[in-house]
């Protein structure tokens, strides 16, 4: 299976979010803003909030995405091992929007 791992940022600060996709990037993109705006503030729950809070309070559109690394896995272990690899390179927990 092939899949694309990227980052979302914004120019405000140095903050980043780690995902992976099998689709293309303003798709992804697209929908990652699409929930952003669905969730009610106060009942955002799992394992994009801090992403979607953000992009409610600076702003959705001051979002990009840009691609990572593509890879070729053979299973969801495998493509969760590749991204927890870049979550703790880019420490996008701690300084970051994974949680």
């Amino acid at each position: 299976m092939k899949y694309k791992i990227y980052f979302i940022y914004t120019d405000l600060d140095e903050k980043k979010y780690i995902g992976a996709t099998k689709q293309n990037l303003s798709n992804t993109l697209c929908i990652h803003k699409r929930e952003s705006k669905n969730m009610k503030e106060g009942v955002v729950h799992g394992k994009n909030e801090k992403l979607y809070e953000a992009m409610r309070e600076k702003g959705e559109e001051k979002f990009k995405i840009e691609l990572l690394e593509q890879v070729e896995v053979e299973s969801r272990e495998e493509l969760t091992v590749k991204i927890n690899k870049k979550v703790r390179e880019y420490e996008t927990i701690r300084q970051g929007y994974n949680k």
